[in-house]
């Protein structure tokens, strides 16, 4: 059986190079988890394809992300 979790928004800041410089801290908890670390490029790939599509676009992005 699923159970639906209440969605939580969290926020964060990449560098220019995909370091994760800022974190909510359910965000830095998935970051840790996925394998990463305080100021290295985030470790979560549907994380990290959003920071990119952002700096490609020049804007900033509110999407949901199930990771």
């Amino acid at each position: 059986m699923n159970v639906h979790r209440p969605v939580v928004p969290v926020r964060g800041r990449v560098d220019a190079a995909g370091r994760l410089i800022e974190a909510d801290p359910p965000l830095a908890a998935l970051h840790l988890r996925a394998g990463g670390a305080t100021g290295e490029t985030l470790a979560v790939p549907q994380l990290a394809a959003l920071t990119r599509l952002a700096r490609r676009l020049g804007i900033v992005l509110s999407r949901g992300v199930i990771a």
